[in-house]
């Protein structure tokens, strides 16, 4: 049994200064799941993706999901590769990734997290939203889905009032 480590940020670690300023309240969920799988550069993508080195672990992801793998390893593998474009800011790639990963296994919290993380990051509130409720229909007690809703909701409020604002000058 080796290990593939399905990693689920929601995907955005404070180190992303670039991003805006809701990216700091984003929870990191550093949990991994033990799958069955021998693909060495999906291990390693994922380990380069915990560590914050979101190219060397796209690169690697990328070329591993070019060999045959089992299809939860394919499904890992996309939301790794998902989370990944995230942190890179890629947020198209990210929820085609997401999307993809969802499509072979909707049951994985982890990728509807990633995916409304890439959504926050286009500042499309009810799609993040919609992908938080879904996680949670899977894993109601998540503290991370439970995280990522507050800041969704609270960003959502605040692109309202400012348009509110803009409204009465």
């Amino acid at each position: 049994m080796v290990n593939l480590i399905s990693f689920a940020v929601i995907a955005i670690p404070l180190a992303c200064a670039a991003l805006p300023a809701f990216a700091a309240e984003l929870p990191v969920s550093n949990s991994s799941t033990t799958i069955i799988g021998g693909n060495e550069l999906l291990q390693e993508g994922a380990a380069e993706l915990r560590m914050g080195n979101y190219q060397r672990g796209v690169d690697l992801t990328l070329e591993g999901l070019k060999r045959p793998n089992p299809q939860h390893d394919v499904a890992a593998g996309l939301s790794n590769l998902c989370a990944g474009y995230v942190g890179l800011r890629q947020y198209e790639l990210a929820i085609k990734s997401c999307s993809d990963s969802l499509a072979i296994n909707d049951s994985n919290w982890r990728t509807w997290n990633n995916r409304a993380a890439a959504h926050l990051g286009k500042g499309m509130y009810d799609a993040a939203l919609q992908d938080v409720e879904s996680g949670l229909e899977r894993a109601p007690e998540s503290f991370t889905l439970k995280k990522t809703r507050a800041i969704v909701l609270e960003r959502q409020r605040a692109r309202e009032q400012l348009q509110r604002d803009a409204l009465r000058t």
